[in-house]
């Protein structure tokens, strides 16, 4: 039993992270219920935006020195 209270740290960390993955998903299912249409432009601005922010990774993780 004692090793259980030991570990009490991560069992609240792991309830913690659970509950608030679970909050999002609640959140984005209830803003994706109300999507009626999706557009070719809402496709390609979405297509454009992801294609960007991985651009900017990659960029920024090429910079970084090596050791």
């Amino acid at each position: 039993m004692g090793g259980f209270w030991a570990l009490r740290d991560q069992f609240i960390a792991y309830f913690i992270s659970f509950f608030w993955i679970g909050a999002m998903w609640v959140g984005l299912h209830n803003n994706w219920r109300r999507v009626k249409t999706i557009t070719r432009l809402r496709r390609g601005s979405v297509s454009c935006c992801c294609f960007l922010a991985r651009w900017c990774l990659m960029r920024r993780g090429s910079s970084r020195p090596t050791s």
